[in-house]
């Protein structure tokens, strides 16, 4: 299938609301206080940026096909399929990979910026991302909206780029990536009944060890 980047920018608060570094990727994405204002979209047949109503009503971005017929990539899959399924019913369940992952392969640092640094000798700017913090669309002037448009739109074309550069992972290191991702998606289980039972025995432990110590208070824990 034809290999599509898509990126968004969104709206975060570090310090006092939404945060996926501080909340994670699901409970980021559906904070009602959180929310996509632009997306890009970078291939070799479709190249467009432009604000998250725009694409809803995009003839193509906002069609099935485009989700279903298409190899979606992302630099960090998992985020941006998350927000994709919150605005397109379409892109809910499909199949995406990770610019991250290709890098792994290589060694390379975990981050775009440190990825191109070391592919392309040019390290991707994220001084206007750091701006955003705190700072909604709507406030933002004719000016800086188009700034964060053009630094969208290069996001997903380095990522292109690196999908281009960076050689293809073993079958068995894709496979690794892919339940590493998905771990990350749904969480690990835990049996909760067990877990509560063994803190009570180490409740238990505590208080046995205590009576065991000659300078112990009489009133053991």
């Amino acid at each position: 299938m034809t290999p599509i980047v898509i990126d968004y920018e969104t709206f975060y608060d570090k310090d006092n609301g939404p945060s996926a570094s501080t909340q994670g990727t699901y409970n980021y994405v559906h904070d009602p206080r959180s929310y996509a204002y632009i997306m890009s979209v970078h291939s070799e047949d479709l190249r467009w940026v432009g604000t998250v109503d725009d694409a809803l009503k995009h003839p193509v971005v906002s069609s099935e096909s485009f989700w279903k017929n298409r190899q979606l990539w992302a630099a960090h899959s998992n985020f941006d399929a998350e927000w994709s399924g919150r605005y397109f019913p379409a892109a809910v369940g499909t199949n995406w990979k990770c610019v991250l992952d290709l890098g792994a392969t290589e060694q390379l640092p975990h981050n775009l910026a440190g990825m191109c640094q070391v592919k392309f000798g040019v390290k991707a700017d994220k001084s206007l991302r750091d701006w955003m913090n705190r700072k909604h669309w709507g406030d933002l002037d004719a000016e800086r909206k188009a700034e964060m448009l053009r630094y969208c739109a290069e996001d997903a074309r380095l990522e292109y780029e690196l999908i281009k550069k960076l050689s293809t992972p073993s079958a068995t290191e894709q496979a690794l990536a892919e339940h590493t991702r998905m771990i990350n998606r749904r969480g690990v289980r835990i049996n909760v009944a067990l877990a509560e039972t063994f803190v009570e025995r180490l409740k238990q432990s505590v208080h046995e060890a205590h009576l065991q110590l000659p300078w112990r208070e009489a009133d053991a824990p």
